[in-house]
């Protein structure tokens, strides 16, 4: 998911949650971690946390993700030469493609 500066420290980190996000049906079931991709200036995925639940947020079909503990630091996946773009929405990729991604393309 990308965060901004504030809303990453404030909520991912501070509440130990997300929310606001757009998840296809079929995928809430298979969500069991989420990470964090932070935008500039650091321009890296750098932290994940393992998913508690995810319940309905507000009124158009969003959701809030809690987290069962609080995120953790990870080896940071840089922006590198990704397509500009890639980062505005929710993307989806198993938890050891995430561990061993060297730069954003190898989530993808």
């Amino acid at each position: 998911m990308p965060a901004q500066k504030e809303g990453f420290e404030g909520v991912f980190l501070g509440e130990n949650c997300w929310y606001a996000i757009r998840i296809s049906g079929g995928m809430l079931q298979k969500i069991k971690y989420i990470a964090a991709y932070q935008t500039q200036p650091v321009s890296a995925i750098t932290h994940y946390a393992p998913v508690d639940r995810i319940e309905p947020y507000g009124e158009e079909g969003k959701y809030k993700i809690f987290f069962s503990e609080k995120a953790q630091v990870m080896t940071p996946i840089p922006f590198g030469d990704a397509p500009q773009g890639s980062m505005q929405g929710p993307r989806y990729t198993s938890f050891s493609t995430l561990k061993n991604a060297k730069k954003l393309t190898d989530v993808l």
